[in-house]
């Protein structure tokens, strides 16, 4: 483990700022893309620009509090933006943001790691015939299925590296019945929930777990996941089927008719296949399993050559480094 558990919830309350300062742009009647989305996401991390947003906790807040135990922990962030030529960019940028995490620990060098995500990002659109509030029935139009086709594919290449990042709004952009319906579903639900706890606290999340619903159940109202990172194969299975013709290679092939994915249906799977974007760097990355240590794999995050090459170089690179025993 990387990270105490006093360690982990600080970034997460510090990462659940930034979500809530990014997502309050999403108001029903405005057209922030996600490019604008992504450009406030990396700005509000980048520590030269993080002081001109007002973050409900924020980057000295968390390095004060980190301070005062005697961890010799230390945070810093870097955030890279990568610029384009208008008529390669198109061709080059298939992925949004490219995350890298990086431990160095000089009492146990063993423990150090790297590990990188690219994240493609996806963000809500309202009905046109409503535009006062957002639904739990309104989708995500602009999911294409060539563009998915293309990270499913790339995803079997490199394993664990590439994601969705879905943009969601704030509670009180929603009208009162999906407010409430989509707040019930953000309460974690316990995987195997029959088997004793202690029998599985490392290798099945527990302490994840158990720490998010401490925080849920002393402060209801503290956050709410807008930022939403999620894997690649329930939205294959979702999409696609596996079919392939005598003597020739297997294939995926587009299910017909599959409906727009709703905001309700990603919320169902929170805590599950989705989690916000805070609990995936922190206990995804950073303690579990999630994103890729190949030294491939963290070329392509920073967009070297191979990545414009894919198609895969994104927009921004933002590097979140953890020190243990030496200068953040």
């Amino acid at each position: 483990m990387c990270l105490t558990p006093r360690d982990a919830k600080l970034l997460v309350r510090f990462l659940d700022a930034v979500d809530s300062n990014v997502t309050a742009r999403l108001l029903p009647d405005t057209s922030v893309d996600e490019r604008h989305l992504t450009s406030t996401l990396r700005e509000t991390l980048d520590e030269r620009f993080t002081h001109f947003h007002s973050l409900t906790y924020n980057m000295d807040q968390l390095k004060a509090d980190l301070a005062a135990d005697d961890t010799t922990l230390k945070v810093s962030l870097r955030i890279e933006a990568k610029e384009y030529p208008p008529r390669v960019e198109h061709r080059l940028t298939q992925t949004d943001l490219g995350i890298i995490i990086r431990y160095d620990n000089h009492f146990r060098t063993g423990e150090s790691f790297a590990k990188a995500a690219l994240f493609q990002a996806k963000r809500l659109y309202g009905s046109a015939r409503r535009e006062s509030r957002y639904s739990e029935r309104d989708a995500f139009q602009s999911l294409d299925g060539q563009q998915l086709l293309r990270i499913i594919e790339l995803s079997e290449k490199y394993s664990d590296l590439l994601y969705y990042l879905f943009y969601c709004p704030r509670p009180e952009a929603y009208d009162d019945y999906s407010r409430a319906a989509l707040r019930h579903l953000t309460i974690p639900i316990l995987p195997l929930r029959h088997h004793h706890p202690l029998h599985w606290i490392e290798e099945f999340g527990f302490l994840s777990w158990w720490t998010h619903l401490t925080e849920y159940a002393s402060d209801p109202a503290r956050h709410f996941p807008g930022l939403l990172a999620s894997k690649i194969y329930w939205l294959r299975e979702r999409y696609f089927d596996k079919s392939s013709a005598a003597g020739a290679t297997s294939r995926w092939v587009a299910k017909p008719k599959v409906p727009a994915l709703s905001v309700r249906e990603l919320y169902e799977r929170l805590w599950n296949d989705v989690y916000a974007l805070s609990w995936f760097l922190v206990y995804g990355m950073m303690m579990g399993y999630d994103g890729s240590a190949a030294d491939a794999a963290l070329g392509l995050a920073r967009g070297d050559e191979m990545s414009q090459e894919l198609g895969l170089a994104p927009r921004y690179t933002m590097e979140l480094r953890i020190t243990v025993g030496g200068e953040g």
